[in-house]
């Protein structure tokens, strides 16, 4: 019975070992949603880690709900050994002209070999995350650019040096016509 108890133990603590080396998180989760309003594009970065091995690891990466509005650039991510931040973009678009007010999304993360079907046979680990997406009954306007809020001012300034330059002109020729009389 104690062979079978330690048995036990020691695969579950090497189980534990396995499973601190690879995780995944997300911005938004079940108490914390995204919102967005009808039109709106956003990029949100979910964060796969691989903390604790000394290999790098390969990630698929399968939508499982929300694929009318989300969308992946790649779904196979390399996420070197003893990393951290390798991030997953994933674009989430919300269409004009819906009515949902919820939308809800996952994401299946699940480790694998360097290429698939060659070398030996490894214990995969994965993880499912997912969050609704919350929409807003106001529609997107996009924020002015950094180049528009910038253009004003630089029509500001070239108006101003316009003015400035057309008083001294007046100034220097009203000085010439009274030299002359």
């Amino acid at each position: 019975m104690q062979k079978g108890t330690i048995a036990l133990v020691l695969v579950l603590f090497l189980q534990l070992s396995i499973i601190t080396a690879f995780g995944v998180s997300s911005p938004y989760w079940g108490e914390n949603p995204l919102t967005m309003k009808k039109g709106e594009t956003k990029i949100v970065e979910i964060n796969v880690q691989n903390g604790q091995s000394d290999d790098d690891v390969f990630v698929l990466v399968k939508i499982l709900r929300g694929e009318e509005i989300v969308s992946l650039n790649k779904e196979r991510y390399r996420v070197p050994k003893r990393t951290t931040d390798t991030m997953v973009p994933v674009t989430i678009k919300i269409p004009k002209d819906t009515t949902q007010k919820v939308y809800d999304v996952a994401f299946d993360f699940k480790t694998t070999s360097e290429e698939e079907g060659t070398g030996p046979v490894t214990l995969g680990l994965g993880a499912t995350i997912g969050f609704e997406v919350l929409v807003s009954d106001e529609p997107y306007i996009p924020e002015e650019t950094p180049l528009t809020k910038n253009s004003y001012l630089i029509v500001g300034i070239i108006g101003a040096v316009i003015i400035i330059a057309g008083i001294i002109f007046f100034i220097l020729r009203s000085r010439s016509n009274s030299k002359k009389k």
